[in-house]
């Protein structure tokens, strides 16, 4: 029997080792597969790359920037469970390593590539808050090594040779307000920069479940801030003060919750068992014009115009519901937090886990984006994030979101994000699988789900990621954009034609009763009622409110064939209108 103590590549180096030694006449050793990883290479194209899944894309541990798109060179683990994970090949003419890097992309590169100890995570975390200031800056890089620089602090964090009451100490609530200051930076961040790193190296994914993973563990360790083992304490640092050395984040300490309010990102922190405090409301502010109050209007950017309600148990969802200004809000019954206790001591009689609720509320769902091409799904409300560190994501129950939608006109449902962390070929999605609608007025929703996760309203919505060798190019909206002008200008040009034909009609009636022209005015009728519903409703796919199949279905393309579609199709339209009416005047004439 041998036994393997070692790391992976030590385990593979000794694998080597014991066939090499074993290799006779009857047989012949070629080498090493594992059915689920590819084993770190440390000279392929001149690059170290480090273990990775089947299915994973991963960058190599050598800093190189492809120059157009501002990523990091990458490659997949690919196979599968006959023949084992193997590295694709990288075609040594398809990239180029950029020969200038930014300072900041190269400070991120090695806080997410060295070691980080316990005493330096405060100062690595304010100095990131620096680092990702300037967001317009921002490359994809930058983003995906701030996710591994997360993920790096959250392995040192949680080290399990370290005491965490230990390391956190008082730094608690200094590690809470930084993790909200990058978060909340992150939200500024151009949507395109944080898809192209999602889709390329699953960059957002990795920093919400680190972030999670970091926020959740410091909520429930053994060493708080007050001596009973809450959270809580007095009121020591009112909303809108700033708060240490982060300008942008505000505190409240009240009534066992810690509370952070950012521009795009609010951070809620709450031990039922002192005030009964289990959820939050965020509310538009209102403000006074003379004798009238009017909500703040829709194209704010920011929290900064909302009031924010802590929410207790015992509430109702029927007053929430009736709430004025409610844009969104979450918290758990009473009824369902006396069934998560005992759910708890049913599974373990010496439950000693201390209950918290930790809600994030973001602004907009730059960081929950879709990244197949055709339909997806997208956020049509703010995005709220409820979880209970230490009780699992199932519910004994059913917890109650309310909405309001963003877009009023467009069909939207109740869904969640699907982090399938646990399945590394499967991306991030939106899914609508054990949520649904309980009650609706106008735009705001009452949404029931059974688990805990990031919830939103969603609806359909059409993008196109297009991939070319080592550059993965957004080019969504500015195609939907294009397909939109397109369809407009196509849309009234062929609607002119058919006014003129039924102007023709009007003006000369002899004309039109002849049995041909019968015919071109039913038919340009009907081309009047395609072209008013494809410029009115356009591709929107709408979903049964039951459930999540698709009740329209339309097949995704690439938008360039669609342009040539529309422009053949538009340009057969207006030349056949305007073809009937010169012929009609000609006969007419004759």
């Amino acid at each position: 029997m041998y036994e393997f103590v070692a790391g992976p590549k030590e385990t593979l180096d000794q694998l080597h080792r014991l066939f090499e030694k074993a290799d006779n006449e009857q047989y012949t050793y070629l080498g090493i597969n594992s059915t689920e990883f590819c084993f770190p290479e440390d000279m392929h194209a001149g690059f170290q790359w480090p273990l990775a899944r089947v299915g994973q894309t991963v960058a190599p541990q050598t800093l190189c920037l492809i120059e157009p798109t501002g990523l990091p060179l990458r490659r997949r683990c690919i196979g599968n469970r006959i023949y084992g994970g193997y590295w694709e090949q990288l075609n040594g003419t398809a990239f180029q390593c950029a020969t200038n890097v930014r300072t900041e992309t190269l400070k991120l590169y090695n806080y997410q590539t060295n070691p980080i100890q316990h005493e330096a995570v405060a100062e690595i975390l304010t100095d990131l808050i620096g680092v990702i200031d300037s967001t317009a800056a921002l490359v994809p890089a930058d983003v995906f090594y701030l996710s591994k620089t997360i993920e790096n602090i959250k392995s040192t964090l949680f080290n399990e040779n370290s005491n965490n009451g230990t390391v956190f100490g008082n730094k608690r609530e200094s590690l809470y307000s930084r993790l909200s200051a990058i978060l909340n930076r992150v939200m500024y961040v151009n949507e395109s920069i944080l898809l192209n790193s999602q889709v390329a190296l699953n960059a957002t994914n990795i920093l919400l479940d680190a972030t999670d993973a970091i926020i959740n563990q410091i909520s429930v360790t053994n060493s708080t801030t007050a001596e009973d083992g809450s959270i809580g304490g007095n009121n020591s640092n009112p909303v809108g003060v700033e708060h240490g050395d982060n300008k942008i984040d505000r505190m409240i300490n009240l009534n066992g919750s810690l509370l952070y309010r950012t521009g795009r990102l609010v951070l809620l922190i709450a031990d039922p068992a002192v005030a009964n405090v289990t959820g939050i409301a965020l509310l538009k502010d209102v403000q006074y014009y003379g004798d009238t109050e009017e909500p703040v209007p829709a194209g704010t950017d920011s929290f900064d115009e909302y009031q924010i309600r802590l929410i207790t148990a015992d509430e109702s969802e029927e007053d929430i519901m009736e709430e004025e200004n409610l844009e969104i809000a979450s918290y758990i019954p009473s009824t369902l937090l006396e069934n998560i206790k005992l759910l708890a001591e049913t599974e373990d009689a010496n439950n000693t886990k201390q209950l918290r609720v930790v809600i994030t509320v973001f602004f907009n769902d730059h960081i929950f984006k879709e990244v197949t091409n055709g339909s997806v799904s997208k956020a049509n409300s703010k995005v709220i994030s409820i979880t209970l560190p230490g009780f699992g994501s199932d519910l004994p129950g059913e917890l109650p979101i309310f909405f309001r939608d963003t877009d009023v006109n467009k069909s939207s449902n109740c869904g969640y994000w699907d982090f399938n962390v646990n399945e590394i070929e499967a991306m991030p999605q939106w899914s609508y699988k054990r949520c649904y609608m309980v009650q609706q007025d106008h735009d705001l929703s009452l949404c029931k789900c059974s688990h805990l996760t990031s919830f939103s309203r969603l609806c359909m919505d059409m993008q196109y990621v297009e991939s070319t060798g080592v550059s993965q190019k957004f080019i969504g909206d500015q195609g939907n954009i294009v397909l939109d002008v397109i369809t407009a200008i196509g849309c009234t040009l062929s609607l002119l034609g058919v006014g003129g034909i039924f102007i023709t009609a009007i003006i000369f009636p002899n004309w039109r009763s002849t049995a041909n022209s019968k015919v071109l005015l039913q038919l340009s009728l009907a081309i009047a009622i395609e072209m008013f519903i494809v410029f009115l409703e356009g591709p929107d796919i709408e979903r049964d409110k039951e459930s999540n199949p698709v009740s329209q279905t339309k097949l995704a393309r690439d938008p360039r064939s669609d342009l040539i579609q529309e422009c053949n199709l538009q340009t057969h339209y207006l030349f056949m209108d305007f073809k009937v009416v010169y012929d009609s005047i000609n006969r007419v004439r004759l």
